[in-house]
């Protein structure tokens, strides 16, 4: 019997569980968020909504891992059809980890020191990572760019619209 299914809904159940602690720890942190005075949905609405799904989607998670878990042999059938995963390599990729952690401090440190603000520097960052995670195919390209832009500059417009929240310029 093939022992990386096994190994998968064990990472999935752990990554769950995690996920559903941290979400659990956000919300209870959005409980202590004191009321704001002019913004009309409060400053804990955000956090307490982004715990919510962080919860929805670990018990996702939570609920493949243990059925992985409970059906190994399902799961290796699964993933060894052809075309499923026959001509998609499954080895583990610690340079594009790495690299995207990298990449995300960088993207906190641009906006932290100055250099670039929220708009700009959450579309490159989108955009560059869409293309590490991607490749760099003509379809790829154009849709890491047009969903880069509109979630960049479509963000910002909503956290200072709607939210109120200056974000950095």
């Amino acid at each position: 019997m093939n022992n990386a299914p096994v190994k998968g809904a064990v990472v999935n159940i752990v990554l769950g569980i995690g996920c559903l602690a941290y979400a659990i720890f956000l919300y209870i942190g959005a409980l202590y968020v004191s009321p704001p005075i002019f913004d009309p949905l409060g400053s804990a609405a955000v956090p307490k909504i982004s715990a919510f799904l962080i919860a929805l989607l670990a018990v996702v998670i939570l609920v493949t891992g243990l059925r992985q878990r409970a059906n190994p042999d399902v799961v290796a059938a699964e993933t060894t059809d052809e075309g499923v995963a026959g001509d998609v390599s499954t080895s583990p990729r610690y340079d594009l980890g790495l690299s995207l952690l990298g990449f995300c401090a960088a993207y906190v440190a641009v906006m932290e020191f100055g250099v670039l603000g929220y708009p700009i520097a959450t579309t490159v960052f989108l955009f560059a990572a869409g293309l590490m995670l991607g490749g760099m195919s003509r379809r790829n390209v154009l849709l890491s760019l047009i969903i880069s832009v509109a979630i960049g500059f479509g963000s910002d417009f909503i956290f200072s619209e709607f939210f109120y929240i200056q974000l950095p310029r």
